[in-house]
């Protein structure tokens, strides 16, 4: 009797060992599974090529150059949120900068109502580039009157849109300003962004913003951020 009741104590042990067993197993694959779907972008490469084919046939051949591994990592980042909130520092396929420029005054333009008056043109620019590829770009421009070194007046002010390869990604300008203190011009403009819906992550909105400052020399220094 004693040792039958041992046995059927064992089986017990064994069996409950053994199910608990296969739930830990099964749960690891869901877990894995999950960790997987999350990994994968909401494009297609086929997709995102359609997409290029009708919005900029040019970089559709700078992607098409891209190796599979490439194309399917440029995708990943491009589905990904963080990607444009908080662009990693780190991560050498992720390149964004900010320059700023003289733009050479177009005849229309240059126009000299008094031998020493001239317009000047200045432009920052906000670029986002995924695997060598510009997939964002802002601009933000202004014109000015200079006589005598001195800014007179604002001829004007352009906030835009310049790229946006990601369909996942809705963005315009918002506002455009400029004024006149201590000789320079000061620009602001915003834009309004929204991401998504990707799988698994609601809507995400935001705001770029941009501001630059030009000289009577036709020289500029500019500034992007984002905020949510």
């Amino acid at each position: 009797m004693k040792g039958t009741f041992k046995m059927t104590i064992r089986k017990k042990y064994f069996c409950t060992t053994l199910l608990i067993a296969l739930v830990l197993f099964f749960l690891s694959g869901v877990v894995m599974a999950t960790e997987k779907n999350n990994t994968n972008p909401s494009l297609t490469i086929s997709q995102y090529q359609a997409f290029l084919a009708k919005e900029s046939p040019k970089d559709l051949t700078q992607f098409n150059k891209l190796s599979q591994s490439d194309k399917e990592t440029f995708l990943q980042l491009l589905s990904n949120p963080d990607t444009y909130l908080n662009p990693p520092s780190q991560n050498p396929d992720i390149v964004v900068s900010d320059y700023s420029e003289a733009v050479s005054s177009a005849p229309s333009l240059l126009k000299k109502s008094k031998a020493s008056t001239i317009v000047r043109r200045t432009s920052a620019t906000h670029s986002m580039k995924i695997k060598g590829i510009t997939t964002l770009q802002y601009r933000l421009e202004t014109g000015y009157r200079v006589k005598n070194n001195r800014i007179r007046s604002v001829v004007y002010t352009n906030a835009y849109v310049v790229k946006n390869l990601n369909p996942l990604v809705q963005t315009n300008p918002t506002s455009k300003s400029s004024y006149i203190s201590g000789n320079k011009v000061y620009s602001r403009a915003s834009y309004f962004y929204k991401i998504g819906p990707i799988k698994g992550l609601s809507v995400q909105v935001g705001t770029m913003y941009g501001r630059m400052t030009s000289y009577p020399n036709g020289k500029s220094t500019s500034h992007f951020w984002r905020a949510k």
